[in-house]
């Protein structure tokens, strides 16, 4: 049990987004596309990253701010909120999730993070309790947590999926800067 959140926890700071590597197959000119358009990559907002297809997505999520992928993260769980009904126990969970982005604006920050890939040991408690909680009090399935916190992607249910773009609806050449 220690071992799952411990590595849930790692994934969340680490946005290691290995297990959706079936539901991903990068563009052979990814790298070029986020070049030509890292401009626009850096105003990207949440509602425009999901527009992406899976294979851009991933390679653009690493190129974003850090408050970028806070603010993402953020977003996130207040569309979860409203999204869904939650009981009085299930809503103050989520709601201490999200003040936890809202008290640690650097979260994703190295640098001011003093270099610390992943945050420091007493964020890593908290996720840790808090997965705890979900799990052993509120009954959340792993695939819900992870859900939750794992991607900054539309959870469909409560059951823990999230929204995959297998084709792109946005016109890259709309955010190609060469136009």
């Amino acid at each position: 049990m220690k071992t799952f959140i411990l590595c849930a926890v790692i994934g969340f700071f680490c946005l290691n987004h290995s297990a959706q590597a079936q539901c991903r197959i990068i563009p052979h000119d990814a790298e070029e596309w986020v070049e030509k358009n890292r401009e626009k990559i850096t105003k990207m907002t949440r509602a425009e990253w999901q527009e992406l297809d899976e294979g851009y997505k991933w390679i653009v999520l690493g190129e974003l701010s850090p408050k970028q992928i806070l603010d993402f993260f953020r977003e996130k769980i207040e569309q979860v909120m409203s999204d869904f009904e939650w009981n009085k126990e299930e809503k103050k969970h989520l709601v201490k999730l999200h003040q936890f982005f809202i008290d640690n604006p650097y979260l994703y920050d190295n640098e001011k993070n003093s270099g610390v890939a992943i945050a420091p040991s007493g964020k890593i408690e908290f996720m840790e309790n808090w997965v705890d909680y979900a799990e052993k009090e509120l009954q959340w399935t792993p695939k819900l947590i992870q859900g939750l916190y794992y991607t900054p992607a539309d959870l469909l249910d409560k059951e823990g999926n999230f929204r995959v773009t297998t084709s792109a609806r946005m016109n890259f050449e709309k955010l190609d800067l060469n136009e």
